[in-house]
Parts: structure tokens; sequence; C-alpha cells
């Protein structure tokens, strides 16, 4: 999904494009093709919008910035290069370990989340992750996190972050 804004008619154009952008698979042939890059239009065409993907290989192609949803709720929000160099929260860092890397001498250590995926319509109070989460603790049972900045335009919902405990 592209939600796109054009202050002015000249950006109107570039609202055909997205269409053209949804249909193209791979967004590498999109750049190869048409000489055309996501980043590059934000630029030089004082582009908005907002790209919704399941795919986070993708997004760094496209993004200056990505917020990261899981049951409906940002968990976290960073600075493309930030979020990929180093993810924050345990569900970031298992999405980010199931990207595949076209090195297979490369060795990949790959998060494989276990336990139950709540209902979306009745989630379990607390962290809505705690039910799948690697680190989770009694307390993420019963509080929901808080969404805090923990360096500038780096937001996390987590209670605990490089293993430290947030209470807020």
């Amino acid at each position: 999904m592209f939600v796109l804004q054009a202050p002015n008619q000249m950006n109107v154009e570039i609202l055909f494009m997205s269409t053209v952008f949804l249909q193209i698979k791979d967004i590498k042939d999109l750049v190869q093709n048409m000489g055309f890059t996501p980043k590059g239009c934000l630029e030089q065409f004082s582009l908005t919008y907002m790209f919704i993907s399941h795919d986070l290989s993708v997004m760094r192609f496209i993004a200056h910035r990505v917020g990261v949803m899981y049951l409906g709720r940002l968990v976290e929000l960073a600075a493309t290069n930030e979020l990929f160099e180093k993810p924050l929260h345990p569900y970031t860092k298992a999405l980010m370990s199931a990207i595949p890397v076209p090195d297979p001498e490369a060795k990949i250590e790959r998060i494989v989340l276990s336990g139950d995926v709540p209902n979306p319509q009745t989630p379990p109070p607390g962290c809505t992750f705690h039910t799948r989460c690697p680190i989770a603790k009694d307390v993420c049972k019963t509080k929901l996190p808080e969404w805090r900045e923990i360096n500038t335009g780096r937001f996390v919902a987590c209670h605990f972050v490089d293993g430290e405990f947030y209470d807020g």
C-alpha cells in the first residue's frame, strides 16, 4: 500500500508511478530498469509516502525511516540504517534474522519465534509480544511497555532494551 502526498500539481505524475511501483516485485529491477529510486523521489519531488510491507529487506531501498508493528502496535521506529544496523525490539530482531542473505557462506543466526500468536481482537494484557518473546519476564505479562525515545528519533516499546529493565 502506498500513501502519497502531492503538495503541488507537478507531483501528480508521481502518483501514477506508484501504481507501477506496486506491480514490480523486485525493487532492484525498478532501480536498474527505470533509473529511479524511491528515496531519490523524496528529495527530487518533495514527495512523502508510506509504504507498508511484510518484507523488511525491501524497506532498506525505499524508506528513510521504518516503523515495525506487532499486532497493530508500533514496537520500534528508527532511521532505516539504524534499524538495520542495530534492531532493539525482540520482534524487530527476529524479523531481521529472517531476511535472506545472498552469501551461501554467511553464518546467520536465525531467531525462530515460538509460543502462541495472540488473537488481534483480544490481545493479551501487558506487552502484546510477550507470548512469543524470547526475553519476556513477568512484568511483560501485566504492564504495557512505554513508547520511549532511546536517542534522537529512535523509539522502542519494550521493558528490556539491551538487557536493561526500564519501568518508566
